[in-house]
C-alpha cells in the first residue's frame, strides 16, 4: 500500500492527478524518459529485487502509453472541433449576410413578441431603424384593426407543441408618417428548446399591397372577362337564333318566292288571256269591216265591239298601273269636297249597258240627302264601277244586284250586293288580294285579272274608309260594303260641276271643231291619220307632221308661203317620238317668238299615264296632257277647252314670218 501510494506522488509531493495536469500535451516523450530514469535507479538499488517496485514501474509506463494515445486522440478531436468552429462561423457569417441583404423583412422575437433581432428589409417596411427596433413589441406596428386577430394567432402558436408554420394576412402601419400603411403577408416559425417550449418566433414580412392590387385588378379582370364571356354567349345565342330566324325566313322567303314565281306565271297567263280575248274581237271585227259583204248593221255592230274591246283592254291597263303606283307610293288623289250621290249614278249609269245585256235586275237606292265626303271623284267612281263589275261578272241572268247609299252618323255606308255565286268561307279572307281569284272553274269562265277587288281596298283606304265582304257561301251570293267618313259641315258644295269632276262634258262643250286648225305631231302614221278622221269629222282643219323638225319648220314660218299668213289654234304632240321627242318639240316652240307660234296653245299625247310625266309635260310648256288611248270625244272637248282657256296671238296676212 506504501508502495502504491508512494507510486502516486512525485518527489516533489505531487500527486498523480498534477502530475497528468503537468504533462500537458507535448510531454509525453520528457514522462517516458523519466520513468526510464526511475527504472534504472530502482535497479541499481539494494533493493532492485523488489518486485513490486518494478511493477508499478511497469504499470506507470503503461498508463503513460495510454494518456499519449488518449493525448493523440484529443488533439485530433481538436482539430475537428475547431474546424467545425471555422465553418459554422462562416455559415453565420453567410446567413448573416442573407439575413441583412434579403429583400423581404426578417425579424426574431422572443415567445411575448418583442424584437430581437431586424434585417434592414424589416426596418424599411415598420418605418424604424434596425437598432431602435430592438426591444419593440411587433404588435406596435399592426394595425389597430388586427391586433386581436394578431393575438389570438400569437397566443395560439404559443400552446401549439408541434414546430408549425402559420401564415397571417395583416395591416401594418409603419412609424413613419411618410410612410403608408399596406397590407403585409406574416410567415412565422416558432423555435423550441428540448422539451418543446417556444423560445424564439422568426416572421418573414412581405409588402402584400401590390400582391393585393393584382389580385383585386386580376379579379377585376376575371369579372370583366366573366362578363365579356357571358355577353359573347348571349350574343352567340343570338346570333344562333337570327340564323334560325334567318335559316326560317329564308324558308318561307323561298316558299314565297316559289308561290309568287307560280302566281306570276298564273298571272301572266291571266293578263295574256284577258287582254288577247278583247284583241281578238277588234280583230275579227277589223278584218271583216274590210270586206263589202258585210251589211250596214254589222259595220254598226262591229264599231260597238271594237270600241267596247278596246275599253276592256284600256281599263285592263289602267288596273295593272294603279297596282303598280300603290306599290311604289305614287297613285295619285285629287281630294275635293263632293256629293258622293253623282259619283254613285255615275259609275252605275256607266255600267248599267252591261248589266242590262245580262239581263240582270239593277236596283238602286240612293240617300240623296246624304253628307258630303272629300276624296278623289275619278277614284271613288273606280271603286263603285270594280264593284259593280265584280257583281255582274259572278251573277248570272236573271239575277239581282243592289246598290244602297245610307248615311250612320258620320259615316257613309255603300252597299252592292248580288245573287251570284257567291265567295266559299276558305276564300272570304282573301277576297281583296292581290292577283288571288277563288280556284273555281266559274271564276276562269268569268275571266279578270284578280286586281279589281284589292284596288277597292287600296282606295277605299287611301279615303280613309273600310270595305269588307260577306257571303253565306256559294251560290248565295255576296255583299261588299264601304264605309267612308262623311265631310264636316263647314264643308260646302263643290262649285265644279258634275261632268267636271267625272271627267265628262258640259252642254255647251259639246260642238263640232269648225274652222280650227289643229297641227298633229306623231312619229306613227296611223295614229296620225286616225286623229285626222276623226278631228276632220268634228269640222277641223288638220295639218300633220311626223316629226319634230317638220313641226317647228311649220311653226318657224319655213314652210309652205300659203301657211305663213296664219299660226295654228292647237298642237296636239305626241311624247315618245325617236331622235328628238315631245320635250324637245315643246321646248323648241316655247323659245319662239309668241307671233310665231311660241304662245300656240299645245296638248301632250303620250301612253305613259305615269304622275311623273304628267308633271313633266305641263312643266315643259304644255297646257294639257292626255293618255292613249284616247277618247275621241275627250279629244275634241280638250281642243275646245284648251283653246278658250289659252288662245294664240292672232296674225295678219301681212306679217313677217
Amino acid at each position: 500500500m506504501t508502495v502504491s501510494t508512494r507510486s502516486k506522488v512525485n518527489n516533489k509531493g505531487e500527486s498523480s492527478g498534477a502530475m497528468q495536469k503537468r504533462n500537458a500535451p507535448g510531454n509525453f516523450e520528457a514522462a517516458s524518459q523519466r520513468a526510464q530514469e526511475l527504472r534504472d535507479r530502482i535497479g541499481a538499488s539494494p533493493l532492485g529485487g523488489d518486485d513490486l517496485v518494478l511493477e508499478a514501474v511497469e504499470e506507470l509506463r503503461i498508463n503513460l502509453e495510454e494518456l499519449q494515445v488518449a493525448e493523440e486522440e484529443l488533439r485530433k478531436q481538436n482539430e475537428e472541433l475547431l474546424a467545425a468552429r471555422s465553418q459554422v462561423e462562416e455559415e453565420r457569417l453567410r446567413y448573416e449576410e442573407l439575413f441583412e441583404s434579403a429583400p423581404d423583412g426578417y425579424l426574431v422575437t422572443d415567445k411575448a413578441g418583442s424584437i430581437l433581432k431586424a434585417n434592414r428589409a424589416a426596418a424599411a417596411l415598420l418605418g424604424i431603424g434596425c437598432r431602435l427596433l430592438i426591444g419593440k413589441r411587433l404588435t406596435s406596428f399592426v394595425d389597430r384593426a388586427d391586433r386581436e386577430t394578431f393575438s389570438y394567432h400569437l397566443n395560439r402558436l404559443m400552446g401549439t407543441e408541434l414546430s408549425e408554420t402559420h401564415n397571417l394576412d395583416l395591416r401594418i402601419s409603419p412609424r413613419k408618417p411618410v410612410v403608408e400603411a399596406f397590407d403585409a403577408s406574416l410567415t412565422v416559425s416558432p423555435t423550441r428548446d428540448r422539451e418543446g417550449k417556444v423560445t424564439e418566433l422568426r416572421w418573414l414580412i412581405s409588402d402584400n399591397t401590390e400582391t393585393k392590387r393584382n389580385a383585386e385588378r386580376a379579379r377585376e379582370l376575371n369579372i370583366e372577362l366573366e362578363q365579356r364571356v357571358r355577353r359573347r354567349t348571349a350574343e352567340l345565342e343570338q346570333v344562333n337564333e337570327l340564323k334560325d330566324e334567318l335559316l326560317l325566313r329564308e324558308q318561307r322567303a323561298r316558299a314565297q318566292a316559289e308561290a309568287a314565281n307560280r302566281s306570276k306565271d298564273e298571272f301572266l297567263a291571266i293578263v295574256s288571256h284577258e287582254l288577247r280575248t278583247p284583241l281578238n274581237a277588234i280583230l275579227g271585227w277589223a278584218q271583216l269591216l274590210r270586206h263589202a259583204t258585210a251589211d250596214e248593221q254589222q259595220r254598226l255592230h262591229a264599231a260597238e265591239v271594237i270600241e267596247r274591246s278596246a275599253r276592256i283592254q284600256a281599263r285592263l291597263i289602267n288596273d295593272i298601273l294603279d297596282v303598280s303606283r300603290v306599290v311604289s307610293g305614287t297613285l295619285p288623289l285629287d281630294k275635293i269636297p263632293l256629293n258622293i250621290v253623282r259619283v254613285i249614278e255615275a259609275a252605275i249609269e256607266a255600267a248599267r249597258p252591261g248589266i242590262e245585256s245580262k239581263g240582270i235586275e239593277l236596283n238602286v237606292n240612293l240617300d240623296n240627302g246624304a253628307a258630303l265626303i272629300v276624296g278623289d271623284p275619278a277614284r271613288l267612281q273606280q271603286v263603285i264601277a270594280n264593284m259593280l263589275s265584280n257583281s255582274t261578272k259572278f251573277t248570272d241572268r236573271g239575277g239581282t244586284i243592289d246598290v244602297k247609299l245610307q248615311q250612320c252618323d258620320e259615316k257613309l255606308r255603300i252597299t252592292v250586293s248580288d245573287t251570284g255565286h257567291g265567295i266559299s268561307p276558305e276564300f272570304l279572307p282573301h277576297v281583296f288580294d292581290r292577283f288571288r281569284q277563288a280556284d273555281s272553274q266559274v271564276t276562269r269562265q268569268q275571266g279578270g285579272m284578280g286586281l279589281g277587288l284589292s284596288i277597292v281596298k287600296i282606295l277605299v283606304e287611301l279615303h280613309g274608309g273600310t270595305v269588307t265582304a260577306a257571303s253565306d257561301g256559294p251560290e248565295k251570293g255576296a255583299t261588299f260594303t264601304v264605309i267612308l267618313p262623311a265631310a264636316p259641315e263647314s264643308v260646302t258644295t263643290p262649285e265644279r260641276q258634275p261632268w267636271d269632276l267625272l271627267g265628262t262634258d258640259p252642254p255647251e262643250l259639246q260642238r263640232r271643231l269648225d274652222s280650227v286648225w289643229v297641227v298633229v305631231v306623231d312619229d306613227d302614221f296611223d295614229a296620225r291619220e286616225m286623229m285626222r278622221a276623226v278631228l276632220e269629222s268634228a269640222g277641223a282643219r288638220i295639218t300633220t307632221c311626223g316629226s319634230y323638225a317638220e313641226a317647228l319648220a311649220l311653226l318657224d314660218g319655213r314652210a309652205t308661203a300659203a301657211l305663213s299668213s296664219r299660226l295654228p289654234d292647237v298642237l296636239v304632240a305626241d311624247i315618245a317620238m325617236p331622235d328628238q321627242d315631245g320635250f324637245d318639240l315643246i321646248r323648241a316652240i316655247r323659245r319662239l317668238h309668241p307671233l310665231r307660234g311660241g304662245a300656240i296653245p299645245a296638248i301632250a299625247l303620250t301612253a305613259y299615264t305615269d304622275d311623273e310625266t304628267r308633271k313633266r309635260a305641263l312643266d315643259e310648256g304644255y297646257n294639257l296632257h292626255l293618255t292613249k288611248p284616247l277618247n275621241l270625244s275627250e279629244l275634241v272637248s280638250s281642243i275646245v277647252r284648251v283653246r278658250q282657256q289659252h288662245p294664240a296671238p292672232a296674225v295678219d296676212s301681212g306679217t313677217d314670218q
